[in-house]
């Protein structure tokens, strides 16, 4: 019996020399993954950042390209208004047309010009203002010239887009201040 107590205590303190060990292993093996999640950890947020960094680089580029667009739609905008003016303060009637507006320059102004095209803008009942395309640039600066031979009450501009108007409106009310 002694050496059955002796073979039990002897197998005893091996299986304690091994759970020592594979305790020891288990450790070490967990200490080596929470390394490696901590490293992965750091390489995902680098990834992340980089990524970020990407996408707002991204958007710089895309908000630049948008403004140059812009720019580019406005120039054209402005290029296509170059030869129109503007004349409001006259009563049009309805059949008025390119022959119409050729005829109250010529009365009106003393000159011959050449109209490509016109178009009504309807504001209110009474008041009409026709856009006018004049054939040649030439045309569009001497009617521009003799502008002020015209009663009180008739205007004639040049046809600005929205943002060119936005910006006189502002210049005439910092002026007026």
């Amino acid at each position: 019996m002694e050496v059955m107590i002796e073979k039990i205590e002897k197998m005893e303190r091996g299986f304690g020399a091994m759970i020592k060990e594979i305790k020891g292993i288990f450790e070490k093996q967990v200490e080596e993954m929470k390394k490696e999640m901590k490293e992965e950890r750091a390489s995902s947020e680098t990834e992340r950042a980089r990524g970020r960094e990407g996408w707002e680089r991204e958007k710089k580029e895309l908000l630049g390209r948008i403004r140059r667009i812009e720019e580019e739609k406005d120039r054209a905008e402005g290029e296509k208004r170059r030869r129109n003016i503007v004349i409001k303060g006259v009563d049009w009637n309805e059949g008025s047309n390119e022959g119409t507006v050729k005829e109250f320059i010529r009365e009106k102004m003393k000159i011959g010009a050449e109209i490509e095209r016109t178009h009504r803008i309807r504001v209110g009942d009474k008041n009409t203002i026709i856009v006018a395309m004049m054939k040649l640039m030439e045309e569009k600066i001497r009617v521009m010239k003799e502008k002020s031979k015209l009663e009180k009450r008739i205007y004639i501009d040049n046809d600005l887009t929205r943002k060119e108007r936005e910006v006189q409106q502002q210049s005439h009310r910092y002026c007026k201040v």
